[in-house]
């Protein structure tokens, strides 16, 4: 069986890719992986290249995709996220040949388990296979009402099992350009603009397939999910999602599988040339707030200025 990964990444975030393909390679046999990774301009010849040699090295497969100039100014730039996190978009019209759908994981995603239940999955029709995306109680989440989404409805796009045939057949890339740059200035643009065009167009998947920080953060009552499935994504993951700022590359990130991250890094060319993040006292002492009073904080800093 093939399995049809889609991944993206610029020059700084290359690395946490290639350490998230080793983590899809190390619980797949060699030869069941097809890489389809999507870059643009800023992406040196140099570190396509090792990503090119690592992936196959690993006996498995490698296609690459230019994102053209051209091609990249269609979609808006955004501080945190640049152009790299709209190239998902682009999938189905950039995979030809005979993949029918494709799993896209963002590069801050680690893979626990063999992904060939979640690629077996029946979507029923739908164009599009995600989890939900659960909010921090402490979060705003006016914009739900904007995208005329409700919490449970809301999915996460860092883990999306696309059917290219039936995203074509229903034209909506189209409509997420447009969408796009509606919500250009929205704190998660690119995944407000996939809700908006896929509500109520998607499959729900279980939540061990891109278990999120708040499936570790939060008791389940906090969640909109039931009990056992937030007990199945926390004691046995199969997609593990660092999501917000403190990547495990962050002196502030906390997380129950950081190391999980540099081992796998360790298995890369990029071992031993990632540099740890905000090293300082300041974010020492700050590691072992919770995260509301970060959050309460973040946002007095910002009433301030």
């Amino acid at each position: 069986m093939m399995i049809d990964i889609a991944c993206a990444a610029d020059e700084a975030y290359v690395p946490h890719c290639a350490a998230m393909l080793d983590s899809v390679f190390s619980v797949h046999e060699k030869s069941s992986i097809r890489v389809h990774f999507l870059h643009d301009s800023s992406l040196s010849d140099n570190s396509l290249g090792l990503l090119e040699k690592f992936v196959l090295a690993s006996g498995n497969f490698w296609n690459a995709y230019l994102v053209s100039d051209e091609e990249k100014a269609k979609f808006p730039s955004n501080r945190r996220f640049g152009e790299v996190a709209w190239y998902r978009v682009l999938l189905p019209d950039l995979i030809k040949g005979d993949s029918e759908r494709v799993l896209y994981l963002d590069a801050d995603t680690l893979v626990l388990r063999s992904l060939k239940p979640l690629w077996e999955t029946e979507l029923h029709g739908f164009p599009l296979g995600a989890v939900i995306n659960p909010l921090y109680p402490f979060m705003d989440t006016s914009f739900l009402r904007t995208l005329e989404v409700q919490g449970g409805d809301y999915f996460n796009s860092g883990v999306l099992l696309l059917q290219l045939s039936e995203w074509k057949r229903l034209g909506l890339s189209g409509r997420l350009l447009n969408q796009a740059w509606v919500q250009a200035n929205q704190e998660w643009p690119d995944q407000n603009a996939l809700n908006v065009v896929f509500r109520k167009r998607w499959f729900r998947l279980d939540a061990a397939w891109n278990a999120q920080n708040t499936i570790f953060d939060l008791p389940p009552a906090k969640l909109p999910l039931s009990r056992p499935e937030v007990e199945r994504a926390k004691k046995h993951p199969a997609i593990v999602h660092f999501i917000g700022p403190y990547k495990p590359w962050h002196c502030r990130c906390r997380h129950k599988y950081r190391s999980l991250y540099w081992f796998h890094l360790s298995h890369t060319p990029w071992a031993g040339r990632v540099q740890m993040q905000g090293v300082s006292w300041r974010n020492r002492i700050l590691r072992w707030c919770p995260p509301r009073l970060l959050w309460w904080l973040s946002s007095q800093a910002k009433r301030v200025r």
